[in-house]
């Protein structure tokens, strides 16, 4: 990723996660997925955020990995991404996410990607 962005990933983690709070505040044993360009995200055009596809259940890997292929999908069309090996990308990012990010007290999970690339997290 740009520098730009690992920036705002080490510097503006406050910023990222009052943002992913308005979102969470909404769901209930569910993953969101949302996405900004990269224009937005340095600009901090949080208003340009939108979501990805619908809400899936927490901890249901399977709709997990159907909205994150989805996601990388709709990259292809909106940033002129390589076709190449979405489906196995899906897979990779669907274990990192059930791996890393669910944890036995969290009921919610809120996604903050830019362009395809992950970003943020919010757990609650």
């Amino acid at each position: 990723m740009d520098k730009d962005i690992k920036d705002i990933q080490n510097n503006d983690a406050d910023w990222l996660t009052d943002i992913l709070e308005g979102y969470g505040d909404s769901l209930s044993d569910e993953i969101m997925l949302l996405n900004i360009n990269k224009k937005d995200l340095i600009d901090k055009n949080e208003n340009e955020i939108s979501q990805v596809g619908y809400s899936v259940p927490y901890g249901d890997k399977e709709e997990v990995e159907k909205l994150i292929y989805f996601y990388f999908k709709k990259c292809v069309e909106w940033y002129d991404k390589d076709r190449d090996l979405i489906e196995e990308e899906a897979k990779k990012e669907t274990d990192i996410i059930i791996k890393e990010e669910e944890y036995p007290d969290n009921s919610f999970l809120v996604l903050l990607y830019c362009e395809g690339k992950y970003l943020w997290t919010l757990g609650g």
